[in-house]
C-alpha cells in the first residue's frame, strides 16, 4: 500500500526533496540520475519518474504516478470483511 509518492523532476529544478527520499537515496557524479535505495538494490531514477514509500517502507520507481488511496485498497477492504464476518458469527452463535 502506497504511502506517499513523489515526483523526480531533475536536479536542475527547483524543488525540494523530501527527507524520506533523502534518506533512501544518493546521488553520482557525472550521472543525471538519483539513485534510490531499493529491495532489489540501487535503482536509478530518471527525470520524470515517480518514487513512492509503501507503509512498510519499501521504495518503488514508478514511469507515472502511483495510487495512494489509503482508505480504498485490497488489504482495507479484505478488513473490514472479515470484521463484518466475526461480528455476523458472533451474533449467529449468541442467537441459538
Amino acid at each position: 500500500m502506497i504511502l506517499k509518492s513523489w515526483k523526480f523532476k531533475g536536479f536542475e529544478a527547483k524543488q525540494d526533496m523530501p527527507q524520506w527520499v533523502q534518506d533512501n537515496s544518493s546521488k553520482r557524479r557525472g550521472s543525471p540520475n538519483l539513485f534510490v535505495h531499493t529491495q532489489a538494490g540501487e535503482t536509478p531514477v530518471q527525470t520524470g519518474e515517480h518514487i513512492a514509500i509503501s507503509l512498510r517502507g519499501h521504495i518503488t520507481v514508478h514511469d507515472d504516478k502511483p495510487d495512494n488511496l489509503i482508505f480504498f485498497t485490497k488489504e482495507i477492504l479484505a478488513g473490514i470483511a472479515f470484521a463484518v464476518a466475526v461480528v455476523v458469527g458472533v451474533v449467529i452463535m449468541l442467537a441459538m
